[in-house]
């Protein structure tokens, strides 16, 4: 993929998978300065939204887990960025002024078993919900990648804070 073919344009937002420790796989918003090359790789220089001390960074738009020890050959590249959330609500509730042009709505809220993403410390987890307790609450997965281990943990979220998942493959 080169420059000229993104789906991105500079001034979007968008956002940001890391490998950082302590933030692996979590998506960060952040906003496209510039779209340049670096020894042939396409990435984006960008500003994070909610770190707003953060530099100025360049990223690239597919990235091998540094965590994965082995034949680097075999690694898989994992895709990067994606497009902002969507504004999502419930088809019989009346749209309000949306952030966004892009609208999403929903027939059936939660089920066991749906992708979702955790808002929690200005970064989305990705999580799958296993159980709906009561009418606000679910209990929801989340499955990590530490090292050669995947750390699994289940935790209880307040719907608010639950978004459906997005996920790109590239």
């Amino acid at each position: 993929m080169d420059a000229e073919n993104l789906p991105f344009e500079v001034g979007e937002m968008i956002e940001l998978k890391t490998f950082q420790k302590g933030f692996r796989s979590a998506w960060f918003r952040a906003k496209i300065i510039s779209i340049n090359t670096k020894k042939g790789k396409v990435g984006f220089c960008l500003n994070f939204v909610d770190y707003p001390d953060e530099k100025t960074e360049w990223n690239q738009i597919y990235q091998k887990c540094p965590y994965m020890i082995g034949n680097s050959k075999q690694t898989k590249s994992e895709l990067m960025v994606r497009p902002a959330f969507p504004f999502f609500l419930c088809e019989s509730e009346e749209p309000l002024e949306a952030p966004s042009n892009v609208l999403v709505a929903v027939h059936e809220m939660w089920k066991v078993g749906h992708l979702v993403d955790y808002l929690c410390d200005d970064c989305y987890w990705s999580a799958t919900i296993v159980e709906l307790l009561g009418e606000n609450n679910f209990l929801v997965s989340f499955s990590l990648l530490l090292y050669f281990t995947f750390l699994f943990c289940v935790l209880v979220f307040y719907w608010k804070k639950l978004f459906f998942s997005l996920n790109f493959e590239g």
